[in-house]
């Protein structure tokens, strides 16, 4: 409907027709055999959002050296900002109970979506759960403009965390 990830992601939320919304990048660079992992935490009923952590298992060539260093940075911030404990804030496999997170009521359009996503649901006090997740080269390329995106990802949870919208 609109443009850029959050767009994507939103339009998909639309139709998704589940209890369960799996979010998984289209260019290959997560493994959907893993989609299990992923699902399981939430079926047992441990977990309302379940996040793919990248870095258990980062195969060579998969993340450039600035975007490692940008999603580290990222995460370091949003880990003090939220008093939170996540391995990796930017993954984007991951799950969660629909009506979570339509409840959580996420607006950004862009690459901050995800993150805007976590922030609120950290806020609202739902249960998450990181595992393990393999993560390799993607296939096409990368719309992901590291500083200028990681800039704006950085702003949107700057703007949740002063407004909490």
């Amino acid at each position: 409907e609109g443009e850029g990830y959050g767009d994507a992601c939103l339009t998909g939320l639309k139709r998704a027709k589940g209890e369960i919304v799996v979010f998984i990048d289209g260019d290959m660079s997560y493994d959907p055999r893993e989609i299990w992992k992923i699902l399981d935490p939430i079926m047992r009923g441990e977990a309302d959002l379940v996040i793919g952590n990248r870095f258990h298992n980062l195969r060579r060539g998969s993340m450039k050296f600035v975007n490692k260093i940008g999603n580290k940075m990222l995460t370091w911030i949003i880990n003090k900002l939220f008093k939170s404990n996540i391995g990796d804030t930017q993954s984007g496999f991951r799950a969660i109970r629909k009506e979570k997170l339509e409840k959580l009521s996420v607006k950004a359009t862009g690459w901050g979506f995800q993150t805007e996503l976590l922030i609120k649901a950290l806020r609202n006090g739902l249960r998450i759960v990181e595992v393990p997740i393999s993560y390799y080269p993607r296939v096409g390329k990368s719309k992901l403009r590291p500083f200028r995106d990681g800039i704006k990802i950085l702003a949107t949870a700057v703007r949740v965390f002063l407004t909490g919208d």
